[in-house]
């Protein structure tokens, strides 16, 4: 399952060959680049629209339209 809707959002895990991205399609997803395969997807209930990632790629943080803020271990 790719992206349906615009991309919001795109950061590298640190120093591995995955990515994780957001989207209007309320998902955030987390790929290997590498092969373009998908390797997981959590919906989010409002669009999300800002993301960060931790220096060392083991959490993401999703800011939503709505306002809401949530952390995920990856």
């Amino acid at each position: 399952r790719f992206h349906t809707k615009n991309v919001n959002g795109i950061k590298e895990l640190g120093e591995s060959t995955q990515i994780v991205t957001i989207s209007d399609d309320h998902y955030m997803s987390v790929w290997e680049a590498t092969n373009q395969k998908l390797l997981s997807t959590v919906y989010q209930p409002a669009i999300p629209t800002a993301l960060e990632v931790t220096k060392d790629g083991n959490t993401s943080f999703i800011g939503t339209v709505i306002g809401a803020c949530r952390a995920y271990d990856l």
